[in-house]
């Protein structure tokens, strides 16, 4: 093992023969033959780690055929994390390499499912996909941790009242100041800040999806204040549209803020979080379908937009400041987003010209 380690080392351009001082070691140096042991195999041998970690398909790839495929018999425990998103066939497949182990699925049932094609038949998600663990905890009594760390206080009031029955307690007390808020203009201190996108911007068809630009504007307006702070805190830009994704991105340039689905956002957490609507339809689904030939073809379903579970991921990625950018509008025909726009004092709502020629003035 140890000559096998000194040619990785040499290889990797990690060792001079001069460090080593045997010479066994030094003849060892000098041969030019490939390793006898993989260096993930050198490794878990000298070091014997008790803890991995990874991704579910990384570790049951590694310990199908991997560094981990002679200690499989030895694994005690896995937990996953973000277990509301593993669909029944990754646990299946991980689960068949390490037969002797218990597992702990660690997750939130009133966040996002597995993803699942939208073509795909409804028994075969079901079968393959389900709802891994929304069945185990209507089957194992879960421990339930039901104080929040991340999130401002009136937040965590906000989601706990909305999607968990009011049990929800917060770490962190109220608070009369948002320095972030103060930051941006906003008309009060309040950590959620309704920014009315309606008739400032209009929503385009982008093949399957919705894009608006206008919208997107207001986001890099807003993102581009905040970084000109000394110390840049950790900004989200999340939407409900991979087109609005993609535009945003295209957009931004260098301004240092993170750009992707509320999907993708599950499990990250922000200073200040900027949520992209980007629909300046109705978002009530049964609105929606009444004007599909205006609207144009989408490949969400109906209710993608009004899935309580994608809502709660993109209000809870914030750590300071939420701005949810948002046709008043047209977002109060459904019943979840009218429940949402309920909680949020008037005192936090702006108009978004008012907001971006704020901005404009202050650049």
């Amino acid at each position: 093992m140890t000559y096998a380690v000194i040619q990785h080392l040499k290889n990797a351009g990690k060792l001079e023969e001069g460090e080593l001082k045997a010479w066994p070691l030094k003849t060892a140096f000098r041969k030019q033959h490939k390793p006898t042991m993989e260096i993930e195999d050198a490794f878990m041998r000298i070091f014997r780690p008790r803890v991995v970690f990874g991704t579910v398909a990384s570790i049951t790839e590694s310990l199908n055929r991997g560094m981990l495929s002679f200690y499989a018999e030895c694994v005690n425990t896995v937990q996953i994390d973000e277990a509301s998103q593993v669909p029944t066939y990754a646990l299946i497949a991980l689960g068949v390499q390490c037969p002797t182990a218990r597992f702990a699925l660690i997750g939130d049932v009133k966040q996002l499912r597995p993803f699942a094609d939208v073509n795909l038949p409804d028994d075969l998600r079901q079968f393959a996909v389900g709802d891994l663990l929304g069945a185990a905890s209507s089957k194992v009594r879960p421990i339930d941790i039901e104080l929040v760390r991340r999130c401002p206080y009136e937040i965590t009031m906000l989601v706990s009242d909305l999607f968990y029955g009011g049990r929800l307690r917060a770490c962190k007390p109220p608070r009369a100041r948002n320095d972030f808020a103060r930051l941006l203009g906003f008309p009060s201190q309040y950590p959620i800040q309704v920014v009315d996108t309606g008739n400032f911007s209009r929503q385009k068809s982008s093949g399957k999806s919705l894009l608006n630009p206008e919208e997107a504007e207001v986001a890099m307006a807003l993102i581009r204040r905040i970084a000109r702070q000394r110390d840049v805190p950790k900004i989200g830009a999340l939407s409900f549209y991979k087109a609005q994704t993609g535009h945003l991105a295209k957009e931004i340039g260098r301004l240092p803020a993170f750009v992707g689905t509320i999907d993708a956002s599950q499990g990250q957490e922000y200073d200040v979080n900027i949520i992209l609507t980007t629909r300046t339809s109705s978002f009530s689904s049964k609105a929606r379908e009444a004007q599909k030939k205006e609207d144009g073809p989408e490949s969400m379903e109906a209710d993608f937009i009004e899935d309580f579970r994608r809502i709660n991921v993109a209000i809870t990625r914030t750590k300071e400041l939420c701005i949810l950018l948002i046709d008043v509008y047209s977002a109060v025909k459904s019943g979840v987003w009218r429940d949402v726009l309920n909680q949020i004092p008037g005192c936090a709502c702006s108009k978004a010209a008012d907001v971006l020629r704020w901005l404009e003035a202050e650049h």
